[in-house]
């Protein structure tokens, strides 16, 4: 049921909710493997959150560009 939890993720992220962007975020990266996706939402939200999570989505982004340059 991965695809109507990604579904589900994606109409929340639609209306700003970020905890439903790293949902998402991690489905595409781990299930999907869809890096630049991974990437893109990744992206969106350290533009979106707050100083203290934006540490951790720094290396999630990281992390994205290193697999998707390989």
């Amino acid at each position: 049921r991965w695809q109507e939890g990604a579904e589900y993720w994606l109409r929340l992220w639609n209306r700003g909710d970020r905890r439903a962007g790293l949902a998402l975020a991690k489905h595409l990266e781990h299930r999907v493997r869809d890096l630049p996706a991974a990437e893109e939402v990744t992206h969106a939200l350290l533009l979106r959150c707050p100083e203290p999570e934006r540490i951790h989505l720094g290396h999630r982004l990281a992390r994205l560009q290193r697999k998707a340059s390989r």
